[in-house]
């Protein structure tokens, strides 16, 4: 059943005989005992009078009429600030346990008591896609509550509400678990979370992505697709630019504008100088570290991404994760390899070749031209290091 429009409805639908007969059957009998979902958008809280009928006898629809019994699987009620903490609760007492899709935003009557009261004791809920968006009565605590029940989001909005790091905690666990369906869409604008907890989500994402990656018997191929923190005061543009490169790999859109800021680079923008010149509000360190791979593996992932036609730019593709542990992890075209850091005994020279230089796997040595004569090559010197990181080839299982 679908309502989507009031003012429309109210005048052609003839929406008033049905409201009578609801009204008319007894109590113990459910009109519609097989509905399975329910699209309200709009009408709970209607903006003004109309015709037929009004917001009040839109939820008595709902509520009296018992539309929202046990077995309803979706319902979606947009723009229902003016309802009454009654009507809601007695309409999300009945289905909660059945609901798979359940998007409520500004909901003002939905506070932390009663949301926690709604949770329960239970230890699972069977939600899939959670929008509470603009839901300003439900604390942090409330939130959290709710969503370490549901071990199988997929989509989730919570932007414009009191979510702050206790609350992406607990996605973060939903989105390390193996056996959970896996976070996809996740909306956090304007919320209370931090850099940190934004850096910790986006580590586990990862983790998962690459674990799922190197299991050949993955059901399906697993990807957060969208991270929306746009205007979180927490957040600063490290934390950005950490969470974008590790999630680069998965292809996830990343949004993440600042007051003041770029919406597309998620950057501030930099103040400028009396003359003109962009001034930084932050420093940028640029390290380099030498790695070494067992013989043959980059050989075989540059064949394998040439191998795949019509994807990417015929480039093995490869992510770094935890760079700044002892053991990082690298993922590259789909094999897992753990390092082991360590220190030269001297320093190496990090070279940038020019075009037509020899980029073969290992380095070094000279071009070599058609007819056979060597050629001198040209190398810029781009910075040293005495850092080195050995990866070896490791198998992730289930504990």
């Amino acid at each position: 059943m679908a309502v989507y429009d009031q003012r429309v409805l109210s005048m052609y639908s003839g929406l008033g005989p049905l409201l009578g007969y609801f009204q008319r059957i007894p109590n113990a009998q459910v009109p519609f005992p097989g509905l399975v979902e329910l699209n309200i958008d709009g009408v709970w809280d209607a903006p003004g009078p109309s015709r037929r009928f009004e917001s009040n006898q839109a939820a008595l629809l709902v509520s009296r009429s018992r539309l929202l019994c046990s077995g309803v699987r979706r319902l979606s009620a947009l723009e229902s600030a003016g309802v009454g903490g009654v009507p809601l609760y007695e309409s999300l007492h009945h289905c909660l346990p059945t609901l798979r899709r359940l998007h409520l935003s500004r909901a003002l009557s939905l506070d932390t008591q009663m949301l926690v009261t709604l949770v329960g004791s239970r230890q699972t809920l069977p939600l899939m896609s959670l929008d509470l968006s603009g839901c300003v009565s439900v604390d942090a605590h409330g939130l959290a509550a709710l969503i370490a029940c549901c071990r199988g989001l997929v989509h989730v909005n919570l932007s414009q509400t009191a979510a702050d790091n206790t609350v992406l905690a607990a996605l973060t666990r939903v989105a390390g678990m193996d056996d959970a369906a896996g976070l996809e869409v996740l909306v956090l604008d304007t919320t209370n979370i931090t850099g940190a907890a934004v850096r910790d989500f986006a580590s586990a994402c990862a983790k998962r992505f690459c674990r799922e990656r190197g299991n050949a018997h993955a059901p399906r191929a697993w990807r957060l697709r969208l991270l929306d923190v746009d205007n979180c005061a927490g957040i600063g543009a490290d934390a950005v630019a950490v969470t974008r490169d590790l999630l680069s790999f998965m292809r996830t859109r990343v949004l993440a504008a600042m007051a003041g800021g770029s919406a597309a680079a998620g950057i501030p923008r930099p103040a400028t100088s009396g003359d003109g010149e962009p001034e930084s509000e932050y420093e940028e360190e640029e390290f380099y570290m030498i790695a070494t791979l067992p013989a043959g593996a980059v050989s075989r992932a540059r064949s394998a991404a040439a191998g795949r036609e019509g994807e990417g730019d015929g480039r093995p593709l490869y992510a770094l994760i935890d760079m700044d542990s002892e053991r990082p992890l690298l993922e590259l075209d789909g094999n897992i390899y753990q390092g082991v850091k360590d220190e030269l005994l001297g320093t190496a020279m990090v070279f940038d070749l020019a075009e037509g230089g020899s980029d073969d796997e290992g380095g070094g040595g000279d071009d070599v031209d058609d007819d056979g004569e060597s050629g001198e090559m040209d190398a810029r010197l781009v910075g040293m290091t005495s850092q080195v990181v050995a990866f070896h080839p490791v198998r992730l299982s289930k504990k």
